[in-house]
């Protein structure tokens, strides 16, 4: 039973790390460049934990050999989509990316349909789970040399990575690339010498080592993304330090968030919540309706108020934001003092 319960943890690693990279490419909507990278490393990894997963499932052997397929073409897209971002990171010599873009996928694809054929491996079935035996020899040193060679390659050029870059968060992001590489490289060693262990369970070392280096790359990606020159990524900053005072209100007139320059010019305590507008202004019932129903429209406005802590005068210019189905859901207001206006 333990084989069942393995393969199933790996298929269903491998349906976690869909869902995890479709979130993330959710969430990151402004990080194009990157956010293609996380959809492409989700696919693929997806690809061998569920087809290797599969492989030790499914009923039938004789149909086991399409999944392992699958699982194979999974870690040699991984493989070439890591090569890819460092090819595209760094600038490398055109002879050097001419060979790199053109050989290793060669290179790679003869590896898959040698390794991948139906007749390569005698599947067998145990109580629950399946597992292969190799049966056709003729091309094991092949891919063995496949592996290794690839394996050194990305080891070299993540080193060669981390030389190049100056800023401490970036060093940081490919040291973590280095260390996933390192775990691809340790686990093709039981693959060539294997244990009992491992040829009982002939894809563990495999599925784990490429689990653990989708989450390290997913880690890494997003770090990345958080350092992007985004709109999302700076909007933020501008928020708490710009020099002009900002508050955020609900539709119902609460205050929902306010920046430093808010907060002094309008003397409020740091910790004060659940603020209506009018604990704040002195506003008339006419003009709060106004702005209420100006609101729900989606419609932008501004009044001449007077602050009720120190009896400032301001404008506070109203413009509503909305959701992604063009509804309004709150109202960014920015006070301008009528002092600094005249």
């Amino acid at each position: 039973m333990l084989g069942f319960y393995l393969n199933l943890l790996i298929f269903s690693i491998g349906l976690l790390e869909l869902a995890w990279g479709i979130s993330a490419c959710v969430r990151e909507k402004d990080a194009s460049e990157y956010r293609g990278f996380v959809m492409v490393f989700t696919a693929f990894s997806s690809m061998v934990c569920c087809g290797y997963g599969f492989m030790g499932l499914i009923p039938d052997v004789s149909k086991a050999f399409i999944p392992r397929f699958f699982g194979l073409w999974g870690c040699l897209g991984l493989i070439l989509s890591e090569m890819a971002i460092i090819i595209y990171d760094m600038d490398f010599k055109p002879l050097t990316k001419l060979i790199l873009v053109n050989i290793a996928p060669v290179f790679g694809f003869t590896d898959l349909f040698l390794h991948g054929r139906r007749g390569v491996n005698t599947y067998i079935r145990h109580d629950f789970y399946n597992s292969f035996e190799l049966s056709d020899k003729r091309f094991i040193l092949f891919h063995y040399i496949f592996l290794i060679v690839v394996g050194t390659i990305l080891l070299v050029m993540s080193v060669r990575w981390y030389k190049r870059k100056k800023i401490k968060r970036e060093k940081r992001f490919v040291a973590q690339i280095i260390a996933s590489n390192l775990v691809l490289f340790l686990s093709v060693f039981p693959a060539i010498f294997p244990s009992l262990f491992f040829k009982n369970y002939p894809t563990i070392t495999y599925s784990i080592a490429f689990s653990i280096n989708f989450v390290i790359w997913m880690r890494a990606l997003r770090q990345k993304m958080s350092f992007n020159m985004t709109l999302k990524n700076v909007s933020e900053g501008i928020f708490y330090k710009i020099d002009i005072p900002v508050i955020i209100i609900s539709e119902s007139g609460e205050i929902s968030l306010f920046n430093p320059s808010a907060q002094k010019f309008l003397e409020l305590d740091e910790n004060a919540d659940s603020l209506g507008i009018r604990d704040i202004f002195t506003i008339t019932d006419v003009e709060t309706l106004l702005l209420k129903a100006k609101a729900k429209k989606g419609e932008d406005y501004q009044l001449k108020l007077s602050v009720k802590a120190n009896g400032k005068n301001c404008l506070l210019k109203c413009a509503v934001q909305q959701d992604y189905a063009g509804e309004p859901f709150c109202i960014i207001g920015t006070i301008l003092p009528l002092e600094e206006l005249d």
